[in-house]
């Protein structure tokens, strides 16, 4: 999920050191902008994000 943002967006995800994530996600956003899908994920995964501009931290 996250390489694919990274090319849809054209941002930079990375994840927090340390912590695993072994989430299986799956679905669509169409036509979304990166904030209402950030949103999305952080509400079905419980996975939290920082963005600043276009760089996006994924920790639990």
């Amino acid at each position: 999920v996250a390489r694919e943002l990274e090319r849809e967006y054209n941002c930079s995800i990375v994840f927090q050191e340390g912590q695993e994530f072994d989430n299986l996600i799956s679905g669509e956003h169409d036509n979304q902008s990166l904030e209402s899908v950030l949103q999305s994920l952080e509400y079905i995964s419980g996975i939290k994000y920082k963005k600043n501009n276009r760089h996006i931290l994924l920790y639990k």
